[in-house]
């Protein structure tokens, strides 16, 4: 990561008694920015582009493998949600690609997993299966986290600006598509034999249509 910017809108966090409502960060305060730790970076709190509310934080990336980082005091526990989901803003007329890191801490050993994310341009939702997350080979202690990342890769990190909003936890109820309407579904078009994403209904070819 050259140098960057992203920005993280409102911030309110519940640790060790668990995520309330499950929402990690909104923004929404100057104080709220001063929970977030800069690593190579600035943070400042900013009213650009928030997803909602009106305050954002922003995040100046100056080196390589620089992020904002939430590290409470107390482990946080997501417990009985799936998804870990954040709103961007990308005022870039091209894709930026970051990253997401979640820490967690279990039987006395912390561990660590990255997964990287494709930011388009202009606005979009970053959902993630907690599930996919397997710190040495076992699942994520989803009562036992440590820490959340969210940083630019090293390769393009420098000068980029990131606006990012509602950090949250979602269950598998949660529909990613919309508002959860009744009636709204997600689809997986993937090779036939291809793995399957929890939540997501299978389409091959002979699949057939049932109204």
């Amino acid at each position: 990561i050259r140098a960057a910017v992203l920005v993280v809108c409102g911030i309110v966090v519940c640790a060790a008694e668990g995520v309330s409502g499950g929402m990690i960060a909104d923004f929404e305060k100057e104080e709220n920015v001063e929970l977030w730790k800069a690593v190579r970076a600035v943070c400042t709190f900013s009213e650009e582009y928030p997803a909602s509310g009106k305050g954002c934080m922003k995040v100046v990336f100056k080196a390589d493998r620089s992020y904002a980082a939430y590290e409470p005091e107390e482990p946080m526990d997501f417990g009985g949600y799936d998804f870990f989901v954040f709103e961007v803003y990308n005022p870039q007329p091209v894709i930026v690609h970051g990253f997401l890191c979640i820490r967690d801490e279990w039987k006395g050993k912390k561990g660590e997993v990255r997964r990287s994310v494709a930011l388009i341009p202009g606005k979009s939702t970053i959902t993630v299966d907690m599930a996919e997350f397997m710190p040495d080979g076992r699942p994520l202690n989803l009562s036992g986290i440590t820490g959340i990342k969210i940083g630019v890769a090293s390769y393009v990190g420098r000068g980029k600006i990131l606006y990012i909003d509602d950090i949250r936890l979602r269950t598998m109820g949660w529909n990613p598509l919309g508002s959860g309407k009744e009636g709204v579904y997600r689809f997986d078009f993937g090779p036939e034999n291809g793995p399957v994403y929890k939540g997501f209904l299978k389409v091959t070819a002979q699949t057939m249509y049932d109204p």
